[in-house]
Order: C-alpha cells, then structure tokens, then sequence
C-alpha cells in the first residue's frame, strides 16, 4: 500500500479554479464622486496637433465641463459655446483623462449611458497605453473614430513582431478586421499592403455601437480583455449584458465571438503590452480628423467648402455642433484574475456586483468661456499626403460607475456540481504568496509628431489611420509591498453550493472563505500522478 501527500493536489486543484476567476478591487473601481480622484488632467499640447485645448480640473470644474449627477453618473463634456480664433488659439476647450495607476493584464469593463455624438471635426476615443515608450509597448484602442462615421474601430499598435490572422466576419470575430500588421510603423502584411501607423484594425460590425445609435438605445458596455494569451474585445448593448457580467462576476469565456481578437494570429503579448494606463478624451481635428482627404468627405464641408475649407475652422466657429460630444459614464471597472501569478497592481478582492443606474439625463450646459488669449497653436507638418491615424497616446480615458442591465440582476449561486467536493480527510492548506509592486509615473513633457504618408487601396480613400503619437515620462513614485498574503482552504462536507473563497491575511487583517470538491476529484488526481492507493 502507498500513501502519500494530498495538500499539494489540493493546492493545485485550488489553484486551477481560482484561475478563471474576475475579481474586483474598490481601488479598481472607476465611478460617481470619487471617479475623477483616480484621474490625471492633461494639460498639455495636443500631441496629434489637433484643435483643443486640454483644460485641468479646476479649470473644468468652473466652466462644468465636468462633474457627477444625484445618479452618480460622470459627465465629461467639451465646450458647445464660445467661438474661437482659428489662428489665435490652442482650440476648443475639451478633456483627456488618464489614470494615476497602470495595469498589466485585467477585464477593462467601460459602461457608458452615452458616447460623443457622430460630428463634423470630432475625435474621441477610449483606450489605454504605456506612457514611457509608445508603440514599444503598445497601444489598444477600444472606441474610436472620426466625424460622422457610424462604427467603432479596435486596434493595437504596437513594435514590430505582432500580427493578427487573416479574419473576416466568422466564428473568430465579428468584427471586420481591415489590416493586419499591429507594428506601428509597418507598410505592408503577408496579407498586403498598409499604412505606415495605422495597426492592425477591426471595424466593429454590430449594430448600435457607436455615436448617436449607441446612445439612442441606452447606451451599453465595452469589454477588454488583456492576459499573456490574447487580447480580446467585446460590446454589449444594455439589453443584453450578459447576466455574469451585470452582476460582478464577469465569465468572458461565454460570451462568444469578440468583436476584436489576436487569438489565431502571431503576437506574443508579453514582447509587445506592458504597464498600460486608460484614456479617455475627446479631440477635435489633429493629424487624423484633420487630414483634408478624411475632412473633405464630411458634410460640413461638402456644404460651404468655402466657408469651412479646413477641419479647424468648422470646430472654431461652430460650438453648438458639440452640444452632444460628451462622455456620460456610469463606472469603469478593472477586473484582475485570482492566482498566485497573475500580474497586477492590487491585491484580489471578493467580486463586487454592479448595480443598475439610471437612464442618461439631458447633458449639462458648460459655462460660458470667455475666448482667453491663447499661445498659437503648435505648426501643423509639412503638408503630407493623408492616412487614417488612431488618437496616438492622446486619448483620455474616462470609466463609467456601474453596470446597466434592463433589470436589477443578483449575484447567481452556485450550482451544486459547480465545484467538486473535497474529502475531509485534509483539515487545512497553507500557501504564502508575495504581494507585487506598484510604480506611479506621472507626464513631464510631450514629443512632436510628425504626419504620417498617404495610404490609398485601389484609389480609395483610406477608412483608418496611424497612431503617430509620443510622450514623455517620469516614474516619480514607487511603492513595493512584500508583504506574505496566507490563504487558508477550509474543507468541509456540507453544502456543496459554496463557491471556493480564499482567506487572504495581510497587516492583520482578513477575509475568509470556505472552498468545498468531491474526494473523487483526490482519487483522479492521485491516479493521473500514478499513485496506487
């Protein structure tokens, strides 16, 4: 007869489940009164040229280009009513958020009750980025486009080595995946030919998901999802946000096809995404919106070409245009996995369940600006020939407070056979894992940009542009814990319906759980490990 060990199956076993949790920390929770504390205003130079000027948030505050609802919902607005000198000023007074805290890996969940609306000039954008080396360590946007276009445009940009399938709509994605090579510099793929800067993209597909038709059904949710296997991405109108993901314990393995994925295609995500931070802003013009091939297809010009020969001079003398160009946000919430080696700047904490908000109110009016002398705008480059271009790491990232669903939706319990039962021989298991380090990086200044060269498909106009964006940065702050986190399994053979809960000890505090399997699960281990009991 042979005996041996349990605790480490069990620890495995523990560690095998755990693993396909999402778990949310308050710390990673985006929304109402305390949203904008998480922020960094930026208020430098556009670095993709565009008209607008970024304001800070006392600034913003006064002249209510932001704040936060009795429903907890967040505004983040640009001004709809002062005109500007197209030759005198920065631009139009407008927002571009950036989180304090930088991620690796997470479930980047944005829930919007409305987006900026589809208008001449507009360019707004969700996405996240490394701020210290753009494209090295890449670029992922989630919403984006220009002026009056109707979808939504996913890419990556990032150093050379990244790559996405050749997909169009199928069971891989549903969105429509247009170039390839994700390396932001590259002109061609073994798929053909691109534009220098503009990525791989994919046009989201699905209807409803951008601009005026989004907000004219609710609104809904963006999901991103980053680990060291693929980035995918997701969006949900309010009618049907999965169940799991309302109710704070997101499963993104049902929820089928991503709009957005590099799964089948040759990127090593660890080589090419690290330490990204979230951005959410709202531009006008710049080195994309502004190209005169992408401005000339606009309405507002095609009406008075005379008038509004420029992207710039439509934006400077028409502010009520933008009445609708704002952000209202009900939370952005950052989901971590639970294991012992998932990369993350927080510690696990017990899934938090998102409550329904309210439907979007009527925007609020900023007050009135009165045009202030402005520095001269930054020189426009040399007059190149046009090519679509993502809001290069200059798009601020807003986060909505909570999940929307038609209907209040709570935390499911777990099936019995949801988990296997433990035998009870084992009374405890005991594993120490180190907590990991924080670094806080604040901007310092901003690179120039450059434009970027024409892109044209069998004399078409291009529909997507290069990101040619870069900043420069700081770390000003390092904070490291060490601290040894114990986790304690209680084994029990009561009540199959508990869901594993690890105890988490750190600076004498605690959380405790039990976690609950079958002793058949010990016996199919103990034989696949080639143990005869």
């Amino acid at each position: 007869m042979y005996f041996f060990q349990f605790t480490n199956i069990w620890v495995f076993l523990f560690a095998t489940a755990v693993s396909a949790s999402y778990v949310l920390s308050p710390e990673d929770t985006y929304q109402g009164h305390t949203f904008f504390e998480k922020f960094d205003f930026f208020t430098a130079a556009d670095p993709n040229v565009g008209f607008v000027q970024y304001l800070d948030q006392n600034t913003a505050t006064n002249a209510r280009l932001v704040s936060v609802n009795d429903a907890q919902q967040v505004y983040i607005g640009v001004d709809y009513e002062n005109t500007y000198d197209v030759n005198g000023s920065r631009g139009r007074p407008s927002i571009r958020l950036e989180t304090k805290k930088n991620y690796q890996y997470g479930l980047f969940v944005f829930d919007l009750a409305h987006m900026p609306a589809n208008t001449c000039g507009k360019w707004s954008a969700f996405w996240t980025t490394n701020k210290q080396d753009w494209p090295r360590w890449g670029e992922i946007d989630i919403i984006e486009n220009i002026h009056e276009n109707n979808n939504t445009l996913e890419a990556l940009h990032t150093s050379p080595g990244c790559s996405v399938a050749g997909n169009q709509i199928s069971t891989q994605m549903t969105g429509r995946q247009t170039t390839y090579n994700c390396d932001g510099k590259a002109t061609s793929s073994q798929y053909g030919a691109q534009g220098s800067g503009q990525g791989c993209v994919a046009e989201n597909m699905s209807p409803n998901n951008y601009g005026k038709a989004f907000n004219d059904v609710g609104g809904g949710v963006y999901a991103m999802e980053w680990n060291n296997q693929a980035i995918n991405i997701w969006n949900f109108h309010r009618d049907n946000i999965p169940k799991d993901l309302a109710s704070g314990n997101p499963n993104p393995e049902g929820w089928g096809p991503a709009v957005f994925t590099t799964k089948q295609g040759s990127c090593p995500i660890d080589d090419h995404f690290k330490d990204q931070i979230v951005v959410i802003d709202s531009a006008f013009c710049g080195n994309w919106a502004g190209q005169d091939a992408f401005w000339q297809q606009t309405s507002c010009y095609k009406s008075d070409p005379a008038k509004y020969p420029t992207c710039s001079s439509y934006v400077a003398a028409n502010p009520a245009a933008y009445k609708e160009s704002y952000w209202l946000v009900n939370s952005l919430k950052v989901y971590q996995k639970i294991s012992s080696n998932a990369s993350s700047t927080s510690a696990p904490m017990s899934p938090v369940p998102m409550a329904p908000a309210p439907m979007a109110p009527a925007p609020m009016a900023p007050a009135p600006m009165a045009p202030a002398p402005m520095a001269p705008a930054p020189m426009s480059p040399a007059p190149m020939s046009p090519v679509p271009m993502s809001p290069a790491l200059m798009s601020p990232t807003l986060m909505s407070p909570t999940l929307m669903s038609p209907e209040p939706h709570n935390s499911p319990s777990d099936s019995p056979n949801s988990h296997p039962k433990l035998d009870n021989s084992i009374s405890q298991v005991v594993t120490e894992v180190p907590l990991t380090s924080t670094e806080y990086v604040a901007p310092v200044g901003t690179a120039s940009v450059s434009g970027m060269p024409y892109f044209n498909i069998n004399g078409s106009v291009p529909n997507y542009r290069p990101t040619a964006t870069g900043s420069l940065y700081t770390t000003v702050a390092s904070i490291a814990t060490q601290t040894p986190v114990s986790v304690d399994i209680e084994l029990s053979d009561d009540d199959e319906s508990s869901s594993p809960k690890p105890k988490f000890e750190t600076a004498g505090s605690s959380k405790s759980v039990k976690a609950r399997g079958s002793s058949a699960v010990a016996l199919i281990a103990a034989l696949a490990l080639g143990m005869a009991i």
